[in-house]
């Protein structure tokens, strides 16, 4: 195992250039302890490697029922272009009507060369647990009623995020990475070269992934959904794969051993029928999901008063997901009977 040594030097930041009204928090226990909350943005913390930035609507931490939906985003295109905060998904989430809180991942305005983060964190800053905190309450009254949603790495963060979290909140990622090291190099390498002092030499090599690993074990960072789990997780799961993406061979498969998900049917695994990984044609490669299908199968199953695979079947080989079931990848995990 190669030895990680962090480099002492500052990161260079953006200051965030917000486009609307934002209220500010000192920090994340004065947040939780306001009795309302208006739609907008809200930034909690001091420097823009610490602070946790959300765009919220319907009063969603007020909420005594569900559903709420809390959406992370996945990588920002043209990031050199944009200017952080990055609040993708906050218009999905208003037209499907429920109380929503989109979170921008602050990390982002360390490097306009950085397009991803993970919401893992940085050197300074733990995205990951302070959303938990920030999140927890929420998560404790609701329960399954709230929703973490993502594609991508935002898929990464709603399921790294769900361990955290008590209560058992729901899943519905498409397309996630389970394993932020076995993602594409040079994502990997701009990330930790620019949110951590790691000197870009020491990824140079055929190591490099194990480099990436001592390196953000060092900072105590969580970068893998297959193993060291806490004993809780999502209390329900609705997991989309692209048949034809590359993830459902790094990501997808090692998830399905790691969780002991079960065959049920072509393409449709199980490990019980509230978490349910559907492999299908829902787009080429790693493309998202239309809007339209992500506006209609979020509204279906944040609503539905029947379990993920119920649905799952019923949804499965319709018009809208016509694929042929028998051209599935077949042989993802350990065959099982219904």
């Amino acid at each position: 195992m190669p030895r990680f040594e962090p480099l002492p030097r500052a990161k260079e930041v953006q200051p965030p250039q917000f486009r609307h009204p934002e209220t500010r928090w000192a920090n994340v226990r004065d947040f939780l302890a306001a009795g309302s909350h208006d739609d907008g943005i809200h930034v909690i913390g001091g420097g823009p490697t610490r602070q946790l930035e959300l765009m919220i609507g319907g009063d969603p931490f007020a909420a005594t029922t569900g559903p709420v939906t809390v959406i992370f985003s996945g990588a920002v295109t043209e990031r050199k272009k944009k200017v952080p905060p990055f609040f993708s998904g906050s218009g999905l989430a208003a037209v499907i009507g429920h109380p929503y809180v989109a979170i921008s991942d602050a990390s982002l305005e360390l490097s306009d060369s950085m397009a991803i983060s993970w919401y893992v964190g940085n050197s300074i800053h733990d995205t990951a647990r302070g959303l938990a905190k920030l999140l927890s309450p929420l998560s404790r009254r609701l329960g399954k009623q709230l929703w973490l949603v993502g594609g991508s790495a935002g898929g990464f963060a709603a399921l790294n995020i769900a361990h955290l979290l008590p209560g058992g909140p729901s899943v519905f990622a498409w397309n996630p990475q389970t394993d932020i090291v076995e993602y594409s190099r040079n994502f990997v390498t701009a990330y930790l070269t620019r949110a951590y002092p790691v000197p870009v030499a020491s990824l140079r090599g055929d190591d490099y992934r194990d480099v990436a690993r001592s390196a953000l074990r060092y900072f105590g960072r969580r970068y893998t959904v297959l193993e060291d789990l806490p004993s809780q997780g999502p209390g329900r799961l609705i997991y989309l794969q692209n048949a034809s993406d590359n993830h459902l061979r790094d990501h997808c498969i090692p998830y399905l051993h790691s969780q002991n998900y079960a065959t049920h049917s072509p393409g449709i695994l199980w490990r019980d029928p509230d978490h349910v990984v559907w492999v299908a044609d829902f787009a080429p490669g790693h493309t998202p999901l239309s809007r339209e299908r992500l506006i209609s199968l979020l509204t279906r199953f944040t609503t539905t008063r029947f379990d993920v695979l119920s649905e799952v079947l019923e949804l499965d080989g319709t018009s809208e997901y016509p694929d042929d079931p028998s051209l599935r990848p077949s042989h993802l995990t350990r065959d099982c009977s219904n």
